[in-house]
């Protein structure tokens, strides 16, 4: 008795490419949200600090 038959391995090599290209995009997906996060969290850190900056040359005039 053959363990894996020829199309027995095919069907098992295309469920686990399937799998292991959703698992890929989920991911890739995760880590997209995680750097938008982290560059708007950034962003806002700029802004603030421009804010600063404009407050004190307006105190300054």
């Amino acid at each position: 008795m053959i363990l894996f038959e020829p199309s027995n391995l095919g069907t098992i090599l295309y469920q686990a490419l399937i799998i292991g290209l959703f698992l890929l995009f989920f991911i890739s997906f995760a880590f997209f949200i995680r750097r938008l996060v982290l560059n708007s969290n950034h962003n806002k850190l700029r802004i603030q600090e421009i804010e600063k900056k404009l407050e004190k040359i307006i105190k300054l005039l």
